[in-house]
């Protein structure tokens, strides 16, 4: 499956009000470097750990890809509590 967001890895920053970007950069046709906004964060008490756990997303995506993978690709019928975690983690990332 075609991934749907924008890729990572993500950083979070605060300009006054905390924001995760894509460490990506995109060149712009000036010739700059953009890196695209993935979500701007109000100012509440919460938007530190809410940017840095939304910042990690795409890592844990990956981990539970490669949990998920390894499960599959194993000779085991029945997944463990942490294989269903994954599957259940990958199917609310991918919106099913």
């Amino acid at each position: 499956m075609e991934a749907k967001h924008t890729r990572g890895p993500w950083y979070a920053d605060n300009d006054g009000a905390w924001f995760v970007a894509s460490c990506m950069g995109v060149r712009n046709t000036d010739g700059g470097t953009f890196y695209p906004l993935v979500t701007r964060i109000s100012t509440d008490a919460h938007d530190a750990a809410n940017a840095a756990l939304i910042a990690a997303a795409p890592d844990m995506l990956e981990v539970a890809q490669m949990v998920v993978a390894r499960w599959k690709a194993s000779s085991r019928e029945s997944a463990s509590d942490i294989e269903r975690a994954a599957m259940a983690a990958l199917a609310k990332a991918e919106g099913r």
